[in-house]
């Protein structure tokens, strides 16, 4: 008489233990690396993820969140021009003020060695400074001529940030050193990264201006390498992520930057037809991140999805790949192992 398999014969294995996982690990069996991808989205570390709080106090959206160092005080910047300081232990308001912006403000940043002072952008061109409890602004540089879209900040290098705008530009302020933005509007002393070259002399409606115009990327996001701070990510209006080593770089340069990686998925250039960046393309970078042991990189696409880089992955054969594929691609394979 013969006896059918039960149907749990045909399931896959149940995923290793943790306690399994973690003596894989001690034993040398399995590599740290491993380890931390396999728990970080692992469902019972998810699971047990719970609501904690909602902070509320804002009358419009909230664009941007940065913690002070120590991660006792958190604080938001919204469309409704107010910048709020909210206790992160107790999740309680302490404190509230206007920004003075005349548009939505898109970054906020906790000034390294200044407890008291944040800085903030917007989509007026500038960036203010404030000190918390004092309603006027302590400074506004108007360096910029499009919105700005990030600040950011090294936690290891005092008083010193940085702002990304969509004119191009990352632009390094100082909050010890005076500073007067250009009466004329060209204030380039404190430019940092160039994504783009000067505007050809010439009006609006000149073929030489339009054509510099269409080919003009813009700045979503900036990230600080915590490891190697030397290290500034730049996403932008396009499929690269650019790295630039800062000690490279001259500020009040009116060169395009160089940067000294980039990365893209691979898919995107092949549906773009080149491997070129293209100031236009349908694939633009939302926001960029270093993890905590500045090892890799997390970027987000409009419109597409979340990308892992490894920085260090092509090492081994002594040479830098200008394009790095990422580890996980959900979309498009198949486009991706074509090539």
């Amino acid at each position: 008489m013969s006896s059918s398999a039960s149907p749990s014969a045909f399931l896959p294995p149940p995923p290793p233990s943790i306690a399994a996982r973690l003596n894989e690990l001690q034993c040398g069996l399995l590599s740290p690396l491993t380890f931390r991808r396999e728990l970080q989205a692992a469902p019972c570390w998810i699971s047990q993820l719970n609501l904690q709080a909602t902070l509320e106090g804002h009358a419009s959206c909230v664009n941007r969140l940065a913690f002070n160092p120590d991660g006792t005080r958190l604080a938001s910047v919204s469309d409704d021009l107010t910048l709020k300081i909210w206790d992160s232990e107790q999740m309680r308001l302490v404190h509230s003020q206007r920004t003075f912006h005349e548009q939505n403000v898109f970054g906020v940043r906790f000034i390294p060695n200044e407890p008291t002072l944040v800085a903030t952008g917007a989509m007026d061109a500038t960036v203010r400074l404030h000190h918390i409890g004092h309603e006027s602004a302590v400074r506004t540089f108007s360096c910029h001529m499009r919105r700005v879209k990030e600040l950011e900040v090294d936690r290891e290098t005092p008083h010193v940030f940085w702002s990304g705008s969509e004119d191009g530009t990352v632009r390094q302020f100082d909050a010890r050193e005076p500073h007067v933005c250009d009466p004329t509007g060209v204030c380039e002393k404190n430019t940092l990264i160039r994504l783009n070259p000067p505007c050809p002399l010439g009006s609006p409606t000149d073929a030489s201006v339009m054509a510099w115009e269409a080919q003009q990327r813009s700045i979503k996001s900036l990230a600080v390498n915590p490891f190697q701070p030397c290290y500034i990510a730049v996403g932008a209006s396009d499929q690269q992520i650019r790295i630039y080593d800062r000690r490279r770089l001259s500020l009040g340069s009116s060169f395009v930057s160089q940067p000294c990686r980039v990365f893209s998925p691979k898919h995107m250039n092949f549906l773009s037809g080149s491997t070129s960046s293209n100031p236009r393309s349908v694939f633009q970078v939302t926001h960029v991140v270093f993890s905590p042991d500045g090892r890799e990189l997390l970027a987000t696409y409009s419109g597409e999805h979340i990308y892992l880089f490894g920085l260090h992955d092509d090492e081994g054969d002594g040479q830098r790949a200008l394009y790095a594929v990422p580890r996980r691609v959900e979309r498009l394979s198949d486009i991706v192992e074509a090539q």
